[in-house]
């Protein structure tokens, strides 16, 4: 009997850990602390519930789809997605896997291509779902 592959673990040198980290950085826009900072209104980051930081190397960068830009907030739904995924806030890169993969409930779409839809609000179920799916 033929046992099926097992899922790629990362090596000692990580590889599938860094490809997975690229898929991430080629899908998305990323801000620095001082664009957020300003955009935000706020002198110090670590006060912002809910928001998502990737770090890279010594810097921490965020992407860009997180913030309603004119209303110069982080996106409720956001938050609370990315509170539920990663309630710590220790796991940035697989939070934000989660919104750039592509997922065959949305038809191979990403999570990310529903904010600023009318499907926006279907975000947090969709995660609850996963989060109750492991």
């Amino acid at each position: 009997m033929t046992m099926p592959p097992r899922p790629e673990v990362p090596d000692a040198h990580g590889a599938p850990l860094q490809e997975a980290r690229q898929a991430v950085l080629d899908a998305v826009d990323l801000m620095d602390n001082a664009e957020v900072a300003a955009l935000l209104g706020v002198g110090d980051l670590g006060g912002v519930v809910g928001l998502l930081g990737l770090p890279l190397g010594e810097v921490v960068r965020y992407p860009t789809f997180q913030f309603d830009v004119t209303a110069k907030t982080l996106r409720p739904v956001v938050r609370a997605v990315n509170e539920l995924l990663d309630p710590k806030g220790t796991d940035g890169w697989a939070v934000a896997s989660w919104w750039v993969r592509s997922d065959a409930r949305l038809y191979g779409a990403s999570p990310v291509s529903l904010l600023g839809t009318e499907e926006e609000p279907h975000l947090f179920v969709m995660a609850q779902g996963d989060i109750e799916g492991f």
